[in-house]
């Protein structure tokens, strides 16, 4: 007979992304390897391990030998800051994120690091105003160029 029962990640194999849970409400008992349910696994994937300290949902038999933690519960941590009721909000351990506003369709990408797009084809950028802010502002390869062209600044 299976069972819901809700605990803490204790342990975490990488290889396959299994988990061993605590559960607090059976004297920290621990589970064997179990193994976590996931979006995607076979052509296309969907890899995100859990972390030790994660407050997770299982489904598991009566002695926690076997059986899925259904996925990670907002424990005794609040959600994240920023994340309003009409968003999608993903954050990353290091405080990255990717943030989608249903209600207004704005995207925000946070990212600390170097943000890399590869594509075998072309890439397109259309909106109202397209702009770049860093400086400086570089550019490798030709430049075509179908419209007006306006440069302003200093010389």
């Amino acid at each position: 007979m299976s069972e819901l029962r809700f605990g803490v990640i204790s342990e975490v194999r990488m290889s396959d992304g299994a988990a061993r849970v605590s559960f607090e409400d059976r004297d920290s008992i621990q589970s064997y390897w179990l193994q976590p349910l996931l979006t995607k696994t076979q052509t296309a994937k969907v890899w995100w391990p859990l972390e030790i300290g994660e407050h997770v949902a299982c489904l598991v038999d009566e002695n926690g030998e076997a059986g899925v933690v259904l996925g990670a519960i907002y424990g005794r941590d609040p959600k994240p800051v920023g994340a309003g009721e009409k968003d999608c909000f993903i954050q990353f351990l290091n405080g990255d994120f990717v943030k989608h506003n249903s209600d207004t369709g704005d995207m925000e990408i946070k990212v600390s690091g170097r943000l890399s797009i590869k594509a075998e084809g072309d890439i397109y950028l259309q909106g109202a105003r397209v702009m770049a802010n860093g400086s400086p502002v570089s550019r490798i390869g030709d430049t075509d160029s179908d419209g007006d062209v306006m440069v302003t600044g200093a010389g």
